[in-house]
């Protein structure tokens, strides 16, 4: 079962929890800095950010930032005001992207990862067959791309 946008608690304590981080909202509102960048706005709802003042920018250093309890609680406080999704940095874990379209299809696959690799972290979303697995590297496994 699919958990709601922004519920960050959830991952408090678990295997994952240094890994999760909040997305820039889709009808975020940006902060322009000083130079005039910004976000491409055509990456909100896909990319890490943080929240400052109702404001949001992108999450610096993202790829090296280890999550921490307090972090998901005060995301979880920015997702009272408005619907904020989470991420995974997947550096020190693999990932299964299931982008089928059909909810017997996505199922059937479903069932083939949990068969073959057993259970672990999904992420769904309630109007879409689509989701993500993610497993914790072992250590000395060589990463590879396919």
């Amino acid at each position: 079962m699919s958990q709601p946008l922004g519920n960050f608690a959830k991952y408090i304590g678990t295997w994952y929890e240094h890994y999760v981080l909040p997305v820039i909202p889709v009808r975020a509102t940006l902060k322009i800095k000083m130079d005039g960048s910004t976000v491409d706005p055509t990456q909100l709802g896909k990319v890490p950010g943080q929240r400052h003042r109702g404001e949001w920018s992108g999450f610096r250093d993202w790829t090296a930032h280890r999550t921490h309890e307090t972090d998901l609680i005060r995301w979880q406080n920015w997702s009272a005001k408005e619907r904020i999704s989470a991420c995974m940095r997947t550096a020190e874990m693999p990932a299964i992207d299931c982008d089928v379209d059909n909810y017997e299809d996505a199922a059937m696959v479903e069932m083939i990862i949990t068969n073959i690799l057993g259970p672990s972290a999904i992420r769904k979303r309630n109007n879409s067959p689509r989701f993500a697995v993610f497993f914790k590297w072992k250590a000395g496994t060589r990463r590879q791309v396919t």
